[in-house]
């Protein structure tokens, strides 16, 4: 179970250092920085072998590097090989330098290699705020999709850089 366990965390850990493209947080994983231990710590732990599932609950805080992510409750699903799914809920901030996150879901799929934010999210990061009802990054393709509907468009600020004018 110990090595079950260690697998999720790496899991958690490649995901998130993997997306690193402009709108993305690497946990803490840049160039050489693969080493990094991921901590997770909670008020409470409970896994499931038979149902492949481990969660954390209460003020659950995971951090690697300077990637810090916070969550009410953090879900490690494993379906079938290579398909686990990670789901942090319920007020998730995601901090990384300049970089915040925040949504109510927070959703990780390794085989497709992507990252969904759910409930409200909201993106800050130098000079940039993205709002909108869903946003995913394919983390492969180094893309993304911000989702609105008719009363809550997507919103896009951008700051000018410092020194222009």
């Amino acid at each position: 179970m110990v090595k079950s366990l260690l697998i999720k965390i790496i899991i958690i850990s490649f995901l998130l250092g993997a997306s690193a493209t402009s709108w993305g947080f690497t946990l803490g994983g840049g160039t050489g920085q693969a080493e990094l231990p991921v901590y997770i710590t909670s008020d409470e732990m409970m896994a499931n072998q038979k149902e492949g599932k481990i969660s954390f609950a209460g003020n659950v805080v995971t951090k690697r590097g300077d990637m810090i992510i916070n969550s009410d409750k953090l879900e490690i699903l494993n379906r079938e090989k290579g398909r686990s799914v990670i789901i942090a809920s319920g007020h998730v901030k995601m901090n990384q330098g300049n970089r915040a996150a925040e949504a109510e879901i927070a959703e990780f799929y390794e085989a497709e290699q992507k990252v969904i934010l759910k409930g409200n999210p909201v993106i800050q990061e130098e000079g940039r705020i993205i709002k909108g009802l869903e946003m995913t990054f394919y983390i492969n393709e180094d893309k993304s999709l911000v989702k609105g509907d008719k009363q809550n468009r997507v919103n896009v600020t951008l700051y000018p850089s410092k020194g222009q004018k």
